[in-house]
């Protein structure tokens, strides 16, 4: 690894090292192609201007936070293989349970699952869903059994294939919205009501989900208030930037990304009604023990603790009894390439749901938490080494 360190005596400002950066130096300023200078002291303005070099600033550390997320959430959409035994492995379990659950179904079955699966699925605004379903599509659909089945089939045929992370993750998300609501445990006949858990008490993979939901889902995830965010003043359009990019962006974007390894060609982009641009912080009532860890370490800010984190792994627990700490490390690296690449949370909001199922998770520092598969890549150290004033472990990255 090379860093650029500060040298006022050459004339570009900087010089190249071998190396990394010791815990000494902190990064004062980022030159044109967006790379970051360390050194122990700022820079005057004056001289960074006559170089051409930018001064790394809160702002700027929030953007390169922002871009450092981004980059790992498209690395995984682009190289989905880091964490492919763990989607595998869920939708697997998935598959033996709708196996056995479609003994029980009848005609109208199918009608209610299309129903229960338009709004989540055929809306087109979620990141990783499916072409939109007018109403008299679906209207038309709901009465052809042949084609629901049809439809059906090809949810399993993407999580078989497991190319497509959002795809998959969104899909992982809506079995279990289908288990509470419509289908039940495989286990237990189908409820004529929609979900009926008083009767499920038996069921182990209920009880799986039960446990879970007690310990990943804290109660201030369900209040908007603790959660400390509100909407934003201005119904946001929807957008094709990658991530938690924005438009406003000072900082150069394309060149740290090239550095990553990514395919800009193939940047993973939809358009979209981002969770980020939907929401605004509210600290005035956000629960203390989250805001003061995003105040003292100037962490982003895009739609609070993840609750939707919570509930893809409420499904792999339900479904597979995910387990393993390599597993989980996997399935939580494919949270961040479906939420963060769809710019619905920042990677600190994921992890910190993260941790609640013992995966290890320093406050803004990133390699604990990152699967072996990933880890041992030349795309993580492509990745590290680019944003290493971001994921370094030897200091907090606030200044």
């Amino acid at each position: 690894m090379n860093y650029l360190q500060e040298n006022l005596m050459n004339r570009r400002g900087f010089s190249e090292k071998s190396g990394k950066p010791g815990a000494a130096l902190i990064p004062i300023a980022l030159t044109e192609e967006g790379r970051p200078i360390f050194g122990t002291r700022k820079i005057p303005y004056s001289s960074l201007k006559r170089r051409k070099l930018m001064v790394y600033d809160d702002e700027v550390a929030r953007q390169r936070r922002l871009l450092a997320d981004s980059a790992l959430a498209q690395i995984i959409l682009q190289k989905p293989r880091y964490v492919k035994n763990a989607i595998n492995f869920v939708s697997q379990a998935i598959g033996v349970y709708w196996i056995k659950k479609k003994l029980q179904f009848n005609d109208s079955t199918y009608a209610k699952i299309f129903e229960g699966s338009t709004k989540y699925l055929y809306s087109g605004t979620s990141f990783g869903g499916r072409e939109h379903f007018t109403k008299k599509k679906q209207k038309k659909l709901a009465k052809n059994l042949d084609a629901l089945k049809n439809l059906v089939n090809g949810w399993f045929e993407t999580m078989q294939a497991a190319k497509d992370v959002p795809k998959v993750m969104n899909l992982h998300d809506h079995f279990l919205r289908l288990f509470i609501r419509i289908l039940g445990p495989s286990d237990q006949p189908l409820s004529k009501e929609k979900g009926n858990e008083v009767a499920w008490g038996s069921s182990l993979e209920y009880a799986r989900y039960k446990e879970a939901k007690n310990k990943i889902r804290p109660e201030w995830y369900n209040d908007i208030n603790k959660r400390g965010r509100t909407g934003a003043v201005r119904a946001p359009n929807a957008t094709s930037m990658p991530g938690l990019i924005t438009l406003d962006f000072t900082i150069p974007i394309s060149a740290p990304l090239d550095r990553c390894g990514l395919d800009l060609a193939n940047l993973r982009l939809e358009n979209h009604i981002r969770g980020s641009d939907r929401n605004m912080i509210d600290a005035t009532r956000m629960l203390s023990e989250f805001k003061d860890v995003l105040g003292d370490l100037n962490l982003p800010f895009g739609a609070s603790a993840s609750g939707s984190t919570s509930t893809l792994f409420l499904s792999a627990i339900t479904f597979s009894n995910l387990s393993s700490l390599e597993e989980k490390k996997q399935y939580l690296l494919a949270c961040v390439a479906y939420l963060v690449g769809g710019g619905m949370h920042t990677c600190h909001e994921v992890f910190w749901t993260g941790r609640l199922l013992n995966i290890p998770y320093q406050n803004g520092k990133y390699l604990a938490t990152l699967p072996k598969s990933f880890v041992g890549s030349l795309h993580y150290d492509k990745w590290s080494r680019e944003f290493w004033d971001i994921v370094r472990p030897d200091r907090a990255t606030v200044q």
